[in-house]
């Protein structure tokens, strides 16, 4: 169904190899219906030693004013969180809203969830693992 927006997000590089949240991922629009007005949530959840960091939740309200068919736009969760140990089994979701066409009214707009985890790759360094809705 391309007629009905379908959101889709492709890895990116990340600013900081040792910490996972700081991938630069894309979002990108693969119906054929324009999106507008497109705001983020990213939430995290660690544990690391000391550190707990549960539910928390970063807004990027208007990100993006404007998505269309098989355009792409960094979403800005890298700058959420700095810690100096992310641990394996980090947890994390990308909400992304949006509106059809300029109608911003908040009963018309949608969203759709990315859920991740985070796991050691090859090279020592976390990755993240898509999981399934």
């Amino acid at each position: 169904m391309q007629s009905y927006p379908w959101l889709s997000i492709q890895e990116g590089e990340f600013l900081d190899p040792h910490n996972p949240y700081t991938e630069l991922f894309k979002v990108s629009n693969g119906g054929y219906i324009p999106l507008t007005n497109l705001s983020a949530a990213c939430n995290e959840s660690f544990e690391s030693g000391p550190i707990v960091m549960k539910n928390n939740t970063v807004f990027f309200p208007n990100f993006a004013s404007y998505l269309g068919h098989d355009s792409a736009t960094t979403i800005p969760c890298f700058a959420i969180v700095y810690a100096p140990k992310i641990p394996e089994g980090a947890k994390f979701e990308v909400r992304i809203e949006y509106a059809y066409y300029h109608i911003n009214f908040k009963r018309f707009r949608r969203h759709q969830s990315f859920h991740f985890k985070s796991i050691k790759g090859k090279d020592g360094l976390l990755h993240w693992l898509f999981l399934a809705p």
